[in-house]
């Protein structure tokens, strides 16, 4: 009977323990990790890199060794997750997307613990393919020139640029960039110089980094675009406007009763409240005329002027002008508040 119940213990035993070195043994990769073939000592280990791929994955090594050890890694996008082992040990390495389009390297250390003896193993990522691409896919410049920004995105940890004539592709000298070389995502800004050969004028922004180019057409007018306006009189008296790129200002013209007033408008600007002027008492049709201007060098200046708005500067266009007899039509919020300037 007791042979019986040692026979039973024994086996009992057995399996427990063969339960619990199966358990340490059991290593769950992710679906896309690449396993080591055999197991390596740390000796065999150091002989060669161990290469990974430029996008982010696990490689899990396989060592053996008869010393326990405990394992770090030099950089943060090379991790480990097993940081200690002995005799059979299965170690996930984990690596992130390499950001850039050159190779770079980590150590991962394996630190024997009797002995305090270091072995190194180097992990070499492969470069990320070389990527080029841009906020703009054209830059037009009116006659007056100007600058604008483009931001190029890329991976390159070296990329330039520079600025060159279409037909002939020899640098141009009307159109400059800065910076014309840099690492990364970076904003440049281009400058064009004003237009006074009378034609359009073209070029190309073109990147280069590694093996990849990028060419950004940039077209400069030859001669003055004009504003197109639109005025808003429901709340208030809004004139608006395209921005310009190029021009050095605009010039409201406003005519009412004959008498003509002429605004200076600063270039960025793409609106004007035309409720500030003072209209000296006048009520009725007025004129409204913006113009656009550029000064092309020489002291010359070219302008361009809008289309001609008629409006009534205080009330409904079919109201009258204050005369006897006539009426003021109030159809618009604006002109329920202009009432009390007549009154």
């Amino acid at each position: 009977m007791k042979n019986k119940y040692r026979k039973l213990a024994v086996i009992m035993l057995t399996a427990v323990c063969f339960a619990g070195c199966q358990q340490e043994d059991i290593v769950y990769p992710e679906p896309d990790a690449k396993v080591a073939e055999t197991y390596l000592t740390l000796n065999e280990l150091t002989q060669s890199p161990l290469q990974v791929p430029g996008p982010e994955g696990t490689y899990i090594l396989k060592v053996i060794s008869d010393d326990k050890w405990t394992l770090s890694s030099s950089q943060a996008w090379c991790s480990v997750s097993e940081t200690e082992g002995f005799k059979y040990s299965q170690v996930p390495v984990s690596y992130s997307e390499n950001p850039w389009n050159e190779p770079r390297t980590a150590e991962l250390t394996f630190l024997i613990n009797e002995s305090q003896e270091i072995k190194i193993v180097t992990v070499e990522q492969e470069a990320s393919e070389t990527s080029l691409a841009a906020d703009s896919k054209e830059l037009q410049y009116n006659i007056g020139g100007g600058e604008k920004d483009i931001t190029l995105q890329t991976n390159a940890v070296e990329w330039n640029v520079e600025v060159v004539d279409e037909p002939t592709h020899t640098p141009v000298k009307w159109c400059t960039v800065t910076p014309v070389t840099g690492k990364g995502t970076a904003t440049l800004k281009v400058t064009t110089e004003s237009n006074t050969t009378e034609v359009v004028r073209k070029a190309s922004l073109v990147f280069t980094a590694a093996d990849k180019s990028l060419s950004i057409p940039v077209i400069q007018a030859d001669k003055l675009e004009a504003p197109v306006i639109t005025l808003d009189d429901h709340n208030d008296f809004l004139l608006s406007w395209n921005e310009i790129t190029g021009v050095d200002g605009y010039k409201l013209k406003v005519i009412a009763d004959q008498n003509e007033n002429t605004i200076d408008i600063p270039s960025g600007t793409a609106s004007y409240n035309l409720d500030v002027i003072d209209w000296k008492g006048y009520v009725g049709m007025v004129s409204i005329q913006l113009f656009s201007y550029a000064n092309i060098g020489g002291g010359t200046v070219a302008q361009m002027g809008s289309e001609i708005i008629e409006a009534h500067n205080l009330f409904d266009e079919t109201s009258g002008d204050g005369e006897k007899g006539s009426e003021y039509i109030i159809t618009k919020p604006r002109h329920l508040r202009n009432v009390q300037q007549v009154s």
